[in-house]
């Protein structure tokens, strides 16, 4: 699928990313950032998803990349099924080429319906969402009807030291396992009533996105019975000094199990000099609640984040409405963390 734009600036051709794009991408990324991008971070977000590749450019004179528009797909649960969703990032342009273009609707925006008339569709991805900053969710409400998720996001605290209690015993146990622990696929489908509309964090999703992740290094945290035969959830942990981020948590819903896994973890990481839990949940979610529960408090978010998607149906079978109130996300669906 491609398109092209001939205008009094140039001729440019909005297309699908293809090999040999690479550096291309790379320099845009510089002009529009103003910093480099790993490159081995690049290539494990779009050229290692195991879910596939959904990247638009936009080229002038069918060279120099002016805009991406661009997402990670992902498997996902829908109630009873499955389907593809598909997680915006890195979204951007060239300093030179933003706003209109001879009247026309700017480059971005023309890259971003290709982009959607491409993968987004009843047999390619059905919802379209992401976690923008202010000022880019402002121009997406504006051009492309992008609408906040219901229930915001909530950015929570907890300090260690409160979360520390007696836990009962023979009420839990935790420990670490390894991104592709079989564990983890059984966890993901007896928790799946709980979480009816959420990316299907299975072996592949955990080992992709946590242990082949080529800059940052993650915990993960089962918790189980205490004879160790049934799972009931786990946190992904990325331990920066003497914090800690909540990248990750898939937890059953229920008040006992969450002070348990949370006591004991807290306990854990007290004993190696770790201060501070922080995460980001959607606000309406049980799991925001739970953690209040447990003496997590919520501050204010502080990287100016909003929750987005893109107001329209894109798949017969899926109400933008009931998606756009049930969908779970954690910054594990993006790449901040």
């Amino acid at each position: 699928m491609e398109k092209r734009i001939s205008t009094s600036s140039g001729d440019f051709l909005i297309r699908p990313y293809q090999n040999g794009d690479e550096q291309g991408v790379l320099d845009l990324w510089r002009n529009s950032f103003g910093r480099d991008l790993d490159c081995s971070l690049w290539r494990w977000k779009y050229l290692f998803n195991p879910w596939g590749r959904q990247i638009m450019l936009c080229l002038i004179e069918e060279k120099e990349a002016v805009v991406m528009f661009a997402g990670l797909p992902y498997k996902a649960q829908c109630m009873d099924q499955e389907c593809t969703v598909t997680h915006a990032v890195d979204n951007m342009s060239h300093p030179a080429y933003r706003g209109s273009i001879s009247g026309k609707k700017g480059l971005f925006v023309q890259t971003a319906e290709v982009f959607f008339r491409k993968f987004a569709g009843p047999d390619r991805s059905a919802f379209v969402y992401g976690l923008p900053g202010e000022r880019h969710f402002r121009l997406g409400s504006l051009l492309l009807g992008y609408r906040q998720l219901q229930g915001g996001i909530a950015y929570m605290e907890a300090e260690t030291n409160a979360l520390v209690g007696k836990p009962k015993l023979f009420s839990g146990r935790i420990e670490t396992v390894h991104a592709g622990h079989a564990v983890l696929d059984r966890l993901v489908r007896k928790l799946r009533s709980q979480y009816p509309f959420a990316v299907v964090r299975d072996g592949n999703f955990m080992h992709w996105r946590f242990a082949q992740h080529p800059l940052y290094n993650y915990e993960i945290w089962l918790h189980s019975s205490f004879w160790g035969k049934s799972p009931k959830g786990y946190a992904v942990l990325r331990v920066q000094q003497d914090q800690a981020v909540i990248v990750d948590m898939l937890l059953d819903n229920h008040k006992k199990t969450a002070n348990d896994f949370w006591t004991r973890l807290a306990w854990q990481l007290k004993d190696r000099g770790i201060k501070k839990l922080k995460t980001w949940l959607p606000g309406n979610h049980f799991q925001a609640g739970l953690l209040k529960d447990c003496g997590f408090a919520e501050q204010r978010e502080p990287l100016g984040i909003v929750p987005a998607a893109v107001a329209e149906n894109f798949h017969p079978g899926l109400d933008f409405s009931w998606a756009a109130r049930n969908i779970y996300y954690t910054m594990a669906d993006g790449d901040l963390f």
